[in-house]
């Protein structure tokens, strides 16, 4: 469970007191649950392991904090804040003006609500700017804007919607579909929400205007926008109460959104030929999803409703086309724009240089690539700028800047982290936590994705800084970061299946295997092993997807290596009363030794009891905790996945949570129901997860039960199935699963 989630994160002055200060605390989400549990705790502070527990905000010193405060306690000091929405986008801000005594958001706000003329305000740096407008100023200027929630048509967002986004600004969308006499925003929204062709909504007059598509229209235009975001979910794992068949609508909006995410856009001058149209083609995603499934398509144009399928990339008139190019289509071609990324930021460019004879983005790309001082180039109007530096100019400045894949400073990422995108630049970082030692770049990214409070990393010379916020610190500062793709913006979501994958680099023994052909990116690749049964596990080195049927019998050797947590239509494995084995060679880190342990049982126990474990070992030298692991020769580790039964000996016993967020613990359960029909544990756990509604399930005496919701407590020692466990088989050897 993401405990973080049910506190505000308010960087500044504050003045809270009755602290209680708790050492060696792994990461902000331990902390936030420490808080959370506590009663007594109305917010936290969390620094390099220290977690500071506060009893009240008020009466103590004032002090500059980064405060996580719980949301039951804010709501009485959130009394303007909430009033206005975060809606960061391109604007035309006119009349500014700076409130006096504002030291925190929240005076902020509310210097903004109580002047009618004040449409929204910004508070970056510690400053708070207030706006009479953001449509009639005379420049487009990006601002992290905040918005009175009544916008300018009177009317009032009654209740929050979590699978929308209010993101007013300015477009370029097609004409939309116009709805008369409609009662209400809410009716308009669930009008939205129900048509998968609709990407965006507007309400005034008592009239819905539905956008298809927010960037493919002629001018640009300024809308009071609320935005569907790619999930049917909110970020907080809510449900709407709409009564619409949530399974589909979510599955059919997705595949849309994500097509594009296999083509690269690249503007510029092309000959394509062997061309086919498509009429009435709502939006660029739709026209991306139909060139996807035409496996002899290479290429797509989209304008004004009308899609072009392109089956060849030569032999056509050369001509300046919006192009849309499949990925699997241009790496084969070894062109040169897959090198490099799209990062669009604020840099400081120095040493600019325009070259000769280029006439479309991938010549400009393959300049730059060839140039050993070229870092990144811009391709604008035709014009391609390469820059030497974006780090040393004299002036701030915005840039469509395309950077080279691999940093000039640092390791080259060896797979695809389709959850990742390098985006260097200037930021405002919160201090990161440093982790020394780490073994290469991969590993850093990886404890990125399983730390929660982690946004974004930067790996330099074995040191791995992982950054819990770009934008709360106390000074600008240039970084190459890698930074998690947001997944509650409004904006795609993409590495759908390789979120039922694993990583596990390390040497491995690999047999059964098979070579899929064509594969553009790592998260098709975990798609042809997700939707293949018999596939356990797979490998994508050099841009060849390889399935793996087993894990044993094979040649040993070091292997970037993604395992199968789960099954289509289910998160278990067929077999559930036994484990899944991965052999390979470790480093284990932080060892203890616990006192009063006899045997391996108690080991077992004690190790899944203790939140920092992540391993241990039993032998004639008694019981040691290990608190992290790294790809190393040290020990040979057999990992067991955890299943249901974390302790085994009580495996018909343990209730099982749905979700592999919710940390094992000791829980109560609510909303009992008893399916009909379920003979045997699998088919119990395929039925709770089959049901949007179950959120845990147990099987015992040959009868299913599942539950609705969950609270903490002490009634039953819940199991997840987060995490993995692991032994020495030199311990462990000639020892069965159901033994241990």
């Amino acid at each position: 469970m993401l405990f973080y989630m049910h506190f505000v994160f308010i960087p500044g002055n504050h003045m809270p007191s009755g602290p209680q200060i708790i050492h060696d605390v792994r990461d902000v989400n331990t902390c936030a649950k420490r808080c959370f549990f506590d009663n007594r705790c109305v917010a936290f502070h969390y620094y390099t392991g220290l977690c500071t527990l506060y009893r009240s905000l008020n009466r103590g010193r004032p002090q500059y904090l980064f405060l996580w405060i719980k949301k039951s306690a804010l709501e009485p000091l959130r009394k303007y804040i909430i009033k206005f929405v975060f809606a960061p986008n391109m604007h035309r801000p006119a009349g500014p003006w700076r409130p006096r005594n504002t030291e925190n958001i929240e005076a902020c706000a509310k210097a903004c609500y109580l002047n009618r003329m004040c449409a929204g305000f910004e508070w970056l740096d510690g400053k708070c700017v207030g706006y009479n407008t953001v449509t009639q100023g005379p420049l487009l200027k990006r601002l992290d804007l905040w918005f009175k929630k009544r916008p300018p048509t009177g009317e009032v967002w009654s209740k929050d919607m979590p699978y929308l986004a209010y993101l007013p600004g300015y477009y370029y969308p097609i004409s939309p579909l116009v709805t008369r006499d409609v009662p209400d925003i809410q009716a308009c929204a669930q009008a939205c929400f129900s048509n998968l062709v609709c990407a965006a909504f507007d309400y005034r007059a008592r009239a819905c205007f539905f956008f298809t598509t927010l960037e493919d229209g002629p001018n640009r235009t300024f809308i009071w926008l609320w935005e569907k975001k790619p999930s049917a979910r909110g970020s907080n794992g809510d449900e709407h109460n709409f009564e619409i068949d949530e399974s589909e609508t979510f599955s059919g909006l997705l595949s849309d959104q994500l097509f594009l995410t296999y083509f690269v856009f690249a503007p510029g001058r092309h000959q394509p030929s062997r061309s086919y149209r498509l009429y009435q083609i709502f939006s660029t995603r739709l026209c991306a999803r139909q060139c996807y499934f035409e496996s002899s398509c290479v290429a797509f144009l989209y304008r004004e409703g009308i899609c072009t399928l392109y089956y060849s990339l030569k032999g056509g008139i050369s001509g300046n086309l919006l192009l849309w190019v499949k990925r699997s289509a241009i790496e084969p071609l070894k062109q040169y724009i897959i090198r490099f990324v799209y990062a669009p930021n604020i840099y400081r460019p120095a040493m600019p240089w325009k070259p000769n004879n280029v006439h479309y983005i991938d010549s400009c790309a393959k300049t730059c690539y060839f140039a050993k001082n070229c870092v990144g180039f811009q391709w604008k109007n035709e014009i391609c700028i390469c820059y030497a530096s974006l780090s040393h100019g004299l002036a701030l400045k915005r840039l469509d800047v395309w950077l080279r894949r691999q940093p000039l400073t640092e390791e080259a990422m060896k797979i695809d982290f389709p959850h990742l995108v390098y985006a260097p630049g200037y930021y405002i970082p919160a201090p990161a936590k440093s982790y020394f030692r780490i073994r290469d770049i991969q590993m850093c990214a990886q404890m990125c994705f399983e730390t929660p409070a982690c946004i974004a990393f930067r790996y330099s010379s074995r040191t791995c800084l992982l950054f819990p916020s770009l934008d709360s610190g106390l000074s600008r500062i240039y970084i190459r970061v890698w930074e998690k793709r947001p997944n509650s913006r409004g904006l795609m979501t993409v590495g759908v299946y390789i979120m039922y994958f694993l990583f596990v680099p390390g040497f491995h023994s690999p047999s059964g295997s098979k070579i899929v052909q064509y594969v553009p990116n790592l998260n098709i690749c975990a798609k042809s092993c997700y939707l293949d049964e018999t596939c356990i596990g797979f490998g994508y080195p050099d841009r060849v997807c390889v399935l793996y049927h087993s894990f044993a019998g094979g040649t040993r050797t070091y292997i970037y290596l993604w395992v199968k947590i789960s099954n289509p239509g289910s998160n278990v494995h067929p077999d559930i009363s036994r484990l899944a084995i991965i052999v390979g060679r470790y480093r284990l880190i932080g060892e203890e030794k616990p006192l009063k342990i006899h045997d391996k049982r108690a080991c077992v126990r004690y190790c899944f009891s203790n939140p920092r474990c992540v391993a241990y070992r039993y032998d004639l030298t008694g019981c040691r905790l290990y608190k992290g692991y790294e790809p190393r020769s040290d020990y040979p580790i057999t990992i067991f996945f955890r299943r249901p039964a974390l302790l085994l000996e009580e495996r018909e016993r343990l209730p099982v949570f749905a979700s592999p967020s919710i940390l094992f613990g000791r829980y109560k359960l609510y909303g009992e129901e008893n399916p009909r029909h379920i003979h045997g544990q699998h088919s119990c756990a395929v039925h709770c997860f089959r049901n949007p509604k179950c959120v845990a399930w147990r099987y015992k005496d040959s009868v299913c039960k599942i539950y609705k919701s969950y609270a903490a407590g002490k009634e039953y020692p819940v199991t997840s199935w987060a995490g993995i466990e692991t032994f020495d088989p030199a311990a462990c050897s000639g020892v069965n699963s159901d033994s241990l």
